[in-house]
């Protein structure tokens, strides 16, 4: 079994609400289902990795942020790419090639990263116990490290 579905079904549904208190947020899977991210631990510190395939920037900052997600402690920091507004082939195509691991959904018509106040790519926003804010890219490394530890990342390696 691959890596990336055994991980979206156990994070979701993830619970948080969006920012402007509007429920939950919505995504669509690869599979064709929804996920709307209600059920799990509100304390729980989240990353949502807005991106496109035509955005470099994007995919640089997506690898860097994979790279050091994965250095964090098990169940530290969730972090779920959100690709906005492109079709399911062309995602799968993409995340194949480039042989990612971050667990990955799609806002088909990018409402829910407008709505979260995206109006650029990449945009990150990030859910933690105090609240959440936004952060427009790219980041680098660094920047990173710096993210993962306000959020409570313990690095294993």
């Amino acid at each position: 079994m691959k890596r990336f579905p055994v991980i979206a079904v156990l994070l979701l549904p993830l619970l948080f609400l969006a920012a402007a208190g509007r429920g939950p947020l919505e995504f669509a899977a690869l599979d064709g289902g929804v996920s709307d991210f209600a059920g799990t631990d509100a304390d729980s510190p989240l990353i949502l990795h807005f991106w496109a395939t035509w955005c470099p920037s994007c995919a640089e900052e997506m690898q860097v942020l994979e790279i050091e997600a994965a250095a964090c402690a098990p169940g530290r920091v969730t972090v779920v790419a959100v690709n906005v507004d492109e079709d399911v082939e062309t995602v799968r195509r993409y995340w194949k090639k480039h042989d990612l691991k971050l667990t990955v959904v799609r806002d088909a018509g990018g409402d829910e990263w407008r709505r979260l106040g995206g109006t650029a790519l990449p945009f990150n926003w990030i859910k933690h116990p105090k609240g959440s804010r936004t952060l427009t890219g790219p980041r680098d490394a660094s920047a990173w490290r710096a993210v993962l530890a306000e959020l409570g990342c313990e690095r294993t390696g």
